[in-house]
């Protein structure tokens, strides 16, 4: 019987069947596919699905040491130094505990709203206020060292920069003083500060309202670079082996060259309010929808993501091998390995209609949160391994 033949037609027929069907996923993964219009992303073909984080084999239980009320919200995150904790609240108080038992080793009173959190520099813990007044206090007695009136309201949380403080002004300025409360220089942005200002080399650089990232020299204050990005700036910055990363206001997060060049940005599903963080040549960040996210740090391609239970706004703290986050609103305080993202732990406030307020700290052997809508408190917590179940006997 001679050879059957197969038309042309038939056979651009089957092709575009094959073609059409595209490759085979492979087991248990997908596309991953931009959250908001469903298009592939064009940089990654597959992924393993997202998940709830899986449960590592080795686990651990945070166990409460001591817990403080404080009588009013905290104004922003706590401050770890070698013994002690400190922490400023809404009415202007700012309170330093120690770490051991949490006992009340001083407190200073401002008088007026606190604008964020303390920072530290030179033995002194530093706190703005919401009118503009910064004011330098004794790190072991709390007595006041100096005071200085910007006289203008402050935007954002300060920042410490080894021998002095950055602070962001709501009329698009940001101020360097000296540990002494003393006026370096002071320049003006093209919008408001929309995130502190971060230290980067012999740089300092803030993202504005205005969908600019701006960087000036760091002694001087001359302006080195203006950065368009398009968006409003939404997270701090990170700075990272030459590179700028950052959350806007249009669910992207963004990579700049140290010289301000776009290099690359990836799309998700909601806003990045967290700081990034980078780890083995990639970025780590935290979005409203619910995600972590791992992207390469080099061109941004997706790695990995893991799907939290709640909202991700506040920064996570990164420790050696471990990762602890509190999503919004959850009540729960989660820890992870880094760099796999493996459930190892967990903590519940198990307090009807409150949450963690503050991003976690560490120092020394606690981990230190606060709660509290109405009234803040602080939460100290402590480690311990989880012993491993022991193997069932097999039957004689």
């Amino acid at each position: 019987m001679p050879p059957r033949r197969f038309s042309g037609g038939l056979i651009r027929a089957l092709l575009a069947l094959i073609f059409a069907a595209g490759p085979a996923s492979a087991p248990g993964a997908d596309p991953i596919r931009d959250p908001l219009s469903g298009k592939q992303d064009p940089r990654q073909a597959a992924t393993p699905s997202p998940q709830p984080p899986a449960p590592s084999e080795k686990r651990i239980r945070l166990l409460e040491a001591w817990r403080v009320p404080l009588a009013s919200p905290l104004s922003g995150p706590l401050l770890p130094l070698e013994d002690r904790v400190v922490a400023s609240v809404e009415n202007g108080a700012v309170q330093a505990f120690s770490l051991a038992e949490g006992r009340l080793l001083w407190k200073a009173e401002l008088g007026e709203k606190a604008a964020g959190g303390p920072v530290e520099i030179a033995g002194q813990v530093v706190q703005a206020t919401a009118s503009g007044r910064v004011v330098g206090l004794d790190a072991t007695a709390g007595t006041t060292l100096w005071t200085a009136g910007l006289h203008q309201d402050v935007q954002r949380q300060i920042a410490a920069d080894g021998d002095g403080i950055l602070v962001p002004l709501a009329a698009g300025q940001v101020v360097f003083l000296d540990d002494r409360g003393q006026e370096r220089w002071r320049v003006d942005l093209r919008g408001a500060p929309s995130s502190p200002a971060t230290v980067c080399k012999d740089m300092v650089m803030v993202g504005t309202e205005a969908g600019t990232v701006e960087a000036f020299d760091r002694r001087s204050g001359r302006r080195l670079w203006l950065s368009r990005v398009g968006s409003p700036v939404r997270s701090p910055l990170l700075c990272s082996d030459g590179v700028v990363y950052f959350g806007t206001e249009d669910d992207r997060l963004r990579a700049l060259k140290a010289s301000g060049r776009k290099r690359w940005s990836y799309k998700v599903g909601g806003l990045i309010r967290a700081t990034p963080f980078a780890l083995n040549r990639r970025v780590y960040f935290l979005s409203y929808d619910n995600y972590v996210y791992v992207v390469k740090a080099r061109s941004g391609n997706l790695i990995q993501r893991v799907r939290m239970s709640h909202r991700l706004s506040d920064d996570a703290l990164q420790d050696p091998g471990r990762l602890y986050l509190s999503p919004y609103t959850s009540a729960r305080l989660t820890v992870l390995t880094l760099p796999e993202l493996q459930l190892i732990g967990e903590y519940g406030l198990d307090l009807d209609g409150e949450w963690f307020t503050t991003p976690p700290v560490k120092a020394g052997e606690r981990l230190l949160i606060g709660y509290g809508r109405y009234e803040g408190r602080i939460l100290a917590l402590k480690e311990e391994a989880e012993e491993a179940p022991a193997a069932a006997s097999s039957p004689l």
